[in-house]
């Protein structure tokens, strides 16, 4: 059934393995991995979605951003995932507590995010035309 956190497969196309529901509301940004059979959604809902794409169910949600989820990245070796949204605000979260274990502002409009976690920092860059580098152990 919809935006229950499932699987819906009976609407898929011949080469789509699966649909997943449960945002209320356009999906933006998405990661995936998969040695660990995890996705990571975020959206207008203002919620990123954890999935089991192997099960095809939500196993978490984490709220806390105030407008649209536009952008994503995930180390999921070490359980992280930053998320970046209007009004300049970027979250970092610990997915295997669903806890926010920081919020970090700087950006005006709706930011984007990359992280090399491999180097220990994350790239940003805003609306207002600047990029911010932020250390991922802070």
């Amino acid at each position: 059934s919809e935006n229950d956190g499932g699987s819906d497969n009976s609407t898929a196309a011949p080469y789509c393995r699966a649909v997943f529901t449960g945002h209320a509301g356009g999906v933006r940004a998405v990661v995936a991995d998969s040695v660990r059979c995890l996705a990571v959604s975020g959206g207008d809902d203002r919620t990123i979605r954890i999935w089991d794409t192997l099960a095809g169910t939500c196993t978490g949600v984490l709220e806390g951003h105030i407008r649209s989820v536009m952008s994503l990245a995930a180390d999921f070796e070490s359980c992280r995932v930053w998320s970046a949204a209007g009004q300049g605000i970027i979250k970092v979260w610990d997915v295997e507590r669903l806890s926010c274990l920081n919020t970090l502002t700087g950006h005006v409009g709706s930011p984007s995010v990359a992280v090399d976690f491999s180097r220990g920092f994350a790239v940003s860059g805003g609306e207002e035309g600047s990029l911010r580098v932020w250390d991922c152990d802070s």
